[in-house]
């Protein structure tokens, strides 16, 4: 079982560069996944990235196929 890594908002502003006020306001409206410990917000690093991944956009395999490269 992989060991969980919890992050805190310096690190996953720095991860998903976000300002921490942005983060914040995220936490606040439910639109990111977060864990609260007393009064520090945390985050689970492979739930952010994991969360970043499944935001919509283009992937670099997905360019590299419809450009042909």
């Amino acid at each position: 079982m992989q060991e969980k890594r919890y992050i805190s908002i310096e690190e996953a502003s720095y991860l998903t560069g976000m300002t921490q006020d942005a983060l914040y306001r995220k936490v606040e409206r439910g639109q990111i996944p977060y864990r609260k410990w007393g009064k520090r917000l945390l985050f689970e690093q492979r739930e952010l990235l994991e969360f970043l991944d499944a935001l919509p956009g283009m992937r670099p395999e997905d360019v590299q196929r419809r450009w042909n490269m």
